[in-house]
């Protein structure tokens, strides 16, 4: 699982689409990494699974950590986005980001996601 970072909103309920969409279509996360849906758990023999619930981010490698926190900030900040948080986790470290993310938090926050994805 190293390099990939689960998104949800900030109370670690479903990533709203639009970010999915914003971040797909943001020039700059292109060199970061990609994103995509997926279930919460495979689908066992026989059933359906869960659908594709989960959005994911996986980047490039760590150096591009903060370049992808910037740019989930970014979509934050947009227009249309009113105080809402979205939540990067690994493993067990969970980092929040908001519109008023400084890049010294996005620092903090990449270093605290670097330990766990080369864990």
């Amino acid at each position: 699982m190293a390099n990939t970072i689960l998104l949800t909103d900030g109370s670690g309920g479903k990533a709203p689409d639009a970010l999915r969409t914003f971040l797909l279509r943001d020039p700059d996360f292109a060199t970061a990494g990609r994103v995509k849906w997926q279930p919460a758990r495979p689908a066992k023999p026989g059933e359906l699974g869960t659908g594709l619930d989960i959005l994911t981010l996986v980047v490039t490698a760590v150096l591009a950590l903060p370049s992808a926190i910037e740019t989930v900030r970014r979509w934050c900040a947009s227009p249309g986005q009113h105080d809402v948080t979205v939540a990067m986790s690994v493993g067990d470290v969970t980092v929040t980001v908001t519109a008023g993310t400084s890049p010294d938090e996005i620092a903090a926050m990449a270093a605290a996601l670097t330990v766990s994805t080369t864990a």
